[in-house]
């Protein structure tokens, strides 16, 4: 049985990627999957951010997102977010913290 996963990771915006501005040279991915283990919900969120026009740098974490300390547990995108990726079986890219070179 499926469970959903909650991941974040750091990506690089490969030339041509349109989900963030030119100007962006980083940013950090918070990912939602549903999977049978950790790793295949870490390796079908790396291929969505491949995909979606990312270079994978690495993960920061991947959790169990019942378990999952780091969550705001009154955040109602956040369960948004799991609830729409546990009823797709697809995954979802919720919040994305950018940065430019201008960010130093």
């Amino acid at each position: 049985m499926a469970e959903v996963f909650v991941g974040l990771i750091e990506v690089r915006p490969e030339h041509g990627c349109e989900v963030v501005d030119s100007d962006v040279i980083g940013a950090f991915a918070r990912c939602y999957a549903a999977a049978s283990d950790k790793q295949a919900a870490e390796a079908k969120m790396r291929e969505h951010l491949e995909q979606q026009g990312f270079s994978v740098v690495r993960t920061e974490f991947c959790e169990s997102g019942r378990d999952a300390k780091f969550e705001n547990p009154d955040s109602p995108e956040a369960a948004q977010w799991m609830k729409e990726a546990e009823d797709s079986g697809e995954v979802v890219l919720g919040r994305l913290d950018s940065w430019t070179s201008e960010d130093d």
